[in-house]
């Protein structure tokens, strides 16, 4: 396998449209809840790549004033930004790590609320199905 380092992912996410990019090393994780923790996701895992694209300031405005919340809710978050923005510049990356030998796992920045809590493990001692990473967790480690 060829040597990877944290700068040349970095580098190739930033050039292809991600807007920051940082990597944890996998152990920051090791007291996330088990229902949104990387490990339970792909147990070999070693670094957690976040990517994010910014949140356009203007979108932000009409929320604060009250008058208009279209632009945020379908451009500048849930809509555009990470339904198109982002996924690729992820893909991408993730194609990257994968031509250097190494394997790469990309999740979508979704709700993990939506999760059904009564959701139960399929086999003796694992987690619910559907773990979904923690942004929020991932962005602090990273």
């Amino acid at each position: 396998m060829a040597k990877l380092t944290s700068e040349a992912v970095k580098e190739f996410a930033l050039s292809h449209g991600a807007d920051l990019c940082g990597v944890a090393n996998i152990e920051r994780f090791k007291d996330a809840p088990a229902d949104r923790n990387p490990m339970n996701i792909f147990p070999e895992a070693r670094s957690v790549v976040v990517l994010g694209r910014r949140i356009l300031r203007g979108g932000w405005r009409g929320i604060e004033e009250g008058t208009y919340w279209p632009s945020y809710t379908h451009f500048d978050y849930s809509g555009l930004l990470n339904t198109f923005f982002l996924p690729l510049p992820l893909y991408e990356t993730g194609c990257f790590i994968e031509d250097q030998g190494w394997e790469a796992v990309t999740t979508y920045a979704g709700c993990p609320e939506l999760q059904d809590p009564q959701e139960r493990p399929r086999r003796p001692g694992g987690v619910p199905p559907e773990v979904t990473l923690s942004t929020r967790i991932a962005a602090m480690a990273a």
